[in-house]
C-alpha cells in the first residue's frame, strides 16, 4: 500500500483517512488499482504477467486478460493476501487505514467496528496484514546509529488462588525490588500456574535504526528469543546490523560480545 515506505503523520494521516471515508466503491477500486498496477489504464495479469489495458468486466469488478492463450480473469486483489476476501474496496481501504493508524496494534473489536465486519473476519484479515508485513519486510542490515535492547514479555507471576507461604528470597530473586515485600505472602512463584507462565517467558530484542534527519527511528527489526544471552544477541547483530555501525545498549553483559565487531557504547541507567 501507499503507507509502506513513508508512514503518514499528523495532518497527512487525517487527510488520508478523511478522503478514504468519502470514497465510493468505484473510487476505492481505482485507488487500489493505481497502487497495485501503477495506474488505472493498464493492469498486470497475475497469471501470465502481461501488462496491457485488459478487458473490463464492470459488473464483477474484474478484468480478463487480453492474451488469447491466457484469458485469466482477475481483480485488484487477485494473487495478494486479500485474494478471495469478501470485502468491498471501501472496506479494504478503511481496514488498511485503521491498521496503519494503530502503532501499538489494533484489537479485533476495534477493527471490526471501524470496517463494519465481524470479529472473525477482522481476525482473519488482521493476521493476513501481519503476515504480509513479515513477508515483505525490509531485512537489509541496519547502519548508522542503532539502539539495541530487550523487553521481557509473558511469564509474569500472579497471585495464587491457593495461598502458599513463599520465602522472601525466592520471591525477591524472581521479582526484585523493595515494593514486592508487601506482596510476599500473596505471590507464590512455585505455584503450578506461575511455573507454567515462567516456561512461556520470552525476550523481545529490538534493533532500532536512528533517523539522523527527523529524529526518532526510521527502521526497526524485532526478534523473539528465550533469553537475553550473548549467543543470540551476537547472531542477530551480525545478521541484521552492518559492520562498523555504532550500537547503543544497556549494561547487560549479554551485549559485551558486540565490542569485537561494532562501535559499542553503553548507557548507564543508574
Amino acid at each position: 500500500m501507499a503507507f509502506q515506505n513513508n508512514t503518514l503523520r499528523g495532518a497527512a494521516r487525517r487527510e488520508m483517512a478523511r478522503a478514504i471515508a468519502k470514497m465510493n466503491e468505484n473510487e476505492a477500486e481505482s485507488f487500489l488499482a493505481a497502487i497495485r498496477f501503477g495506474g488505472e489504464t493498464q493492469q498486470e495479469c497475475p497469471q501470465c504477467g502481461l501488462v496491457d489495458s485488459h478487458y473490463r468486466i464492470p459488473t464483477r469488478r474484474q478484468w480478463r486478460c487480453r492474451d488469447v492463450g491466457c484469458g485469466h480473469t482477475f481483480s485488484v486483489t487477485s494473487g495478494t493476501r486479500l485474494d478471495q476476501a469478501k470485502l468491498k474496496p471501501t472496506q479494504i481501504l478503511r481496514f488498511l487505514s485503521h491498521f496503519e493508524s494503530c502503532p501499538k496494534g489494533t484489537t479485533l473489536v476495534g477493527a471490526s467496528n471501524a470496517v463494519c465486519m465481524t470479529e472473525k473476519c477482522s481476525q482473519q484479515n488482521t493476521m493476513k496484514a501481519r503476515e504480509a508485513i513479515m513477508e515483505h519486510a525490509d531485512r537489509t542490515p541496519l547502519s548508522g546509529t542503532v539502539h539495541m535492547d530487550g523487553a521481557h514479555v509473558c511469564g509474569k507471576f500472579r497471585r495464587s488462588n491457593r495461598r502458599v507461604k513463599a520465602t522472601a528470597d525466592s520471591v525477591l530473586a524472581a521479582h526484585g525490588g523493595a515494593p514486592i515485600k508487601r506482596r510476599l505472602r500473596a505471590i507464590n512463584p512455585q505455584s503450578q500456574g506461575n511455573l507454567r507462565r515462567a516456561k512461556k517467558k520470552r525476550v523481545m530484542i529490538a534493533m532500532v535504526q536512528a533517523d539522523p534527519n527527523q529524529g526518532g527511528a526510521n527502521r526497526v527489526i524485532v526478534a523473539m528469543c528465550r533469553s537475553e544471552n550473548a549467543d543470540d544477541v551476537l547472531v542477530l547483530a551480525r545478521r541484521y546490523i552492518a559492520f562498523g555501525t555504532t550500537i547503543f545498549t544497556d549494561e547487560n553483559p549479554a551485549y559485551n560480545a558486540l565490542d569485537a565487531y561494532y562501535a559499542h557504547l553503553v548507557v548507564n541507567h543508574s
